[in-house]
């Protein structure tokens, strides 16, 4: 699989569904929340619980690579260009130990849709390399274009200069 450019439609197109059972697995995660953003609103963070470690929870990462095309296009209303951004070239990453253990990390180092890069190929464990997202990053990305909204509130004001920045503390 060799993409150019990887939304989140084509990196949830490459998981595959019968690989440890992943259709299965992804249904149980629950709870997935939005936590703040970061990198002046081009990286979005998310919570994604643990499945099997009650109080556990993995900090997720959306980077949105079309961040600057979009975000100062005037001639779209903040919503529009939220969408834009969100339904544009993405990189992602897991803190999972899957993410690492069953090469997703390395599978997405290799067509560049991983923040975080991994040299290793998982030869043992996935030698056909199988799919592109954990269960977490699937869970994410099936519900990313809902946070369109959420996100538009921090798109640039027209004469602003910038972007409107998320303060520590999160979203609110």
């Amino acid at each position: 699989m060799a993409l150019n450019e990887d939304n989140y439609k084509e990196l949830r197109a490459g998981v595959d569904p019968t690989f440890i059972h992943h259709a299965e697995h992804v249904k149980e995660v629950k709870d997935i929340r939005m936590t703040g953003l970061e990198n002046e609103n081009r990286v979005m963070k998310f919570d994604a619980p643990s499945c099997t470690t009650p109080g556990l929870v993995y900090h997720d990462r959306i980077e949105f690579l079309d961040y600057d095309k979009f975000a100062n296009d005037f001639s779209m209303n903040k919503q529009a260009r939220a969408r834009a951004i969100i339904g544009g070239e993405i990189r992602v990453h897991c803190a999972c130990k899957s993410f690492l253990y069953w090469g997703y990390k390395y599978i997405d180092t290799t067509i560049d849709a991983a923040i975080e890069k991994e040299g290793r190929a998982p030869d043992i464990r996935n030698p056909q390399r199988r799919g592109t997202l954990c269960k977490h990053l699937d869970g994410i990305l099936r519900v990313l274009p809902f946070y369109a909204a959420e996100y538009s509130r921090f798109m640039p004001d027209k004469g602003s200069g910038g972007p409107q920045v998320v303060r520590k503390g999160g979203l609110g």
